[in-house]
This record gives structure tokens, sequence and C-alpha cells, in this order.
């Protein structure tokens, strides 16, 4: 039981660490306009399996479909393991479920991009709204992976209840990281739209609607650093050597190479590679604030000590 244990959470990093890789090539059909490269079709590729003539754009969406398709089946074995390795009520369990929830949500998600035509270069206001929900559930998704791989090593799920004042404070910090990843999602759709895509803001409403918000999203993300900053503070307060205050400080510190690296990418007008790693330094952000949650608001009975003595 014990090795099933510490390959359960082999898998489940390993599952978080693929999907971030997805993630990254999904951003990468974002930004290069790629995402109607197999045409209005789903799960089929311009009506075919494998199409004979592929362009750039097809193969991008392609390869970006087909690394999608293989993370359902491996969170399903993550989900199958859970139920085998670990006891009835334990939060491994619970975790390994919404993962898999939340993974469909993300393929279905996906599929109604292409379907109703959200990709590329079409300039709608429906389609801001499509990626920043894209954005949310993604987040939810790599949470659950987060916390599914933490309790799988005995640590505490995150409990409002009986947190006191550090509930409130380390939750909005939470929401304010997922309306900023919302905010940011509909910045770089913007930047798509009129860098990438070459769509003039002066002639198109919607991307210069989007366009326009880019000055508020850096704005946000200065409110959101001071707010998770002001969590880390009372937390380090109550246990400045503990690991909820190291991993708030790593995140603190992470949040301000992302202020640097948006910067930068605003000033050298937003080249992909540089979106790719504004994307990834989000993703990591984001993890670190839940590990960052779970070590602050953790309680209950599956603690480090007890597993370990229950698998001894």
């Amino acid at each position: 039981m014990l090795r099933d244990r510490h390959r359960f959470r082999r898998l489940a990093w390993g599952a978080l660490a693929y999907t971030l890789l997805v993630i990254l090539w999904g951003g990468y059909v974002r930004a290069s306009g790629s995402g109607a490269g197999c045409g209005a079709h789903w799960p089929l590729c311009n009506g075919e399996v494998v199409p004979r003539s592929a362009t750039a754009e097809t193969l991008i969406e392609l390869t970006h479909r087909v690394t999608s398709g293989l993370a359902l089946p491996l969170v399903l074995v993550l989900l199958a393991w859970a139920f085998r390795a670990f006891p009835k009520g334990s939060p491994v369990r619970k975790g390994a479920a919404f993962v898999v929830a939340f993974m469909v949500l993300e393929a279905a998600v996906g599929a109604g991009l292409v379907l109703f035509e959200q990709v590329a270069y079409n300039a709608s206001i429906g389609r801001a709204y499509w990626m920043a929900s894209h954005l949310v559930n993604t987040f939810l998704l790599l949470g659950a992976l987060t916390l599914t791989a933490h309790a799988a090593r005995g640590g505490a799920m995150p409990r409002l209840r009986g947190s006191g004042r550090r509930g409130p404070l380390v939750g909005g910090a939470l929401l304010g990281l997922l309306v900023l990843g919302a905010s940011g999602a509909v910045t770089a759709l913007g930047d798509t739209l009129a860098l990438g895509g070459g769509l003039d803001p002066a002639e198109e409403p919607v991307v210069a609607t989007l366009v326009g918000l880019r000055l508020y999203h850096p704005l946000l993300a200065c409110l959101v650093v001071g707010l998770f900053a002001w969590a880390v503070y009372h937390v380090r307060r109550a246990d400045p050597g503990g690991p909820a205050a190291f991993l708030g400080l790593v995140t603190l510190a992470l949040m301000l190479v992302q202020l640097a690296v948006g910067l930068v990418n605003v000033q050298l007008r937003a080249p992909i590679p540089l979106q790719l790693v504004h994307l990834l330094v989000t993703d990591l952000i984001w993890i670190g604030a839940v590990l960052f949650a779970a070590e602050a608001l953790g309680a209950g009975q599956y603690t480090r000590r007890p597993l370990r003595a229950s698998t001894a």
C-alpha cells in the first residue's frame, strides 16, 4: 500500500507537469493564430481523422488536440489509482474526482471554441468571455491537480471554517488571482488580434476595447500582489517558520518576476516566446498560491504525521 501511494504521488505530480505542457502548447496555438487549423470540425480535423494535406496551422492545432486528448485517460488512471490506494473519505479521492470533472469541462470548452469558431483571429466580444471562462477552468483544473498531489503526501486540504481572519484574506487573494488570470487571458487575446492578426483597432471596435483593457491589467496585477502580500504577512505572523510562510514568499517572488516579464512583454509588443513565458509563470504562481492556501488553511485528520503512521 505504501508503495502504491508513493507511485500515485509521482503520477499526480507528473500529470500536473504534463498538463502544464498542454496548456503552454494551447497558448502557442492561440498566439500563433492556429486555432482554426482544423476548421470548424471537432473531434475530426477538417473532416478527417488524419488530414492528408496539412498546413503548419493544421499541424499545430492537431498536435494540441492529440496532447490534450491524452490528458483525459491520464487523469482517469489517476482517479482509479486514488480509489485503489486511499481509503474512503480521503481527500485524495475527492481531489482526483474533481480533476477528472475539470478535465472533461476543459475538453468541452475547447470543443466549443472550435465548433462556434471562437478561434484564430475571430474578433468578437463573445470570444473574450470564452477565453476568460477557459482560463478560470484551467486554473481550477491545475488547483485540483495540485491539491490532489499535496494530499497524497499527507498535506491537509484548505478549510475556511475555523481559520479566523486568515480565511477571508487567503480566499480573497485566490479570488483576486482568478480575476487577474481572466483579465490576462482577455489582454492576451487583444494582443493576438491586434499584433498577430494585424486587425486595426480603429476599424475593429472589439479589438479597440480589448487593447484598451491592456492598461488596466497591470494595475489589477499590482492590486492583487498587494492583497496576496497582506495575506502572507498575516500568515507569517502566526507561524514565521512554517511551510505556508515559505510558500507565500516564493509565490510573492514569482509575482514580482511576473510584473517584470509583463513590462518587457509590452515593450517588445508581445512576442510569442515571451507570451509563453508569461503564461508559464502565471500558472506557477497559481500553483504556488494553491499550495500556500493549503498550508495556511489546512486542518483536519489528513496531516503528514497520521498518514505516515498509518502506512508504516
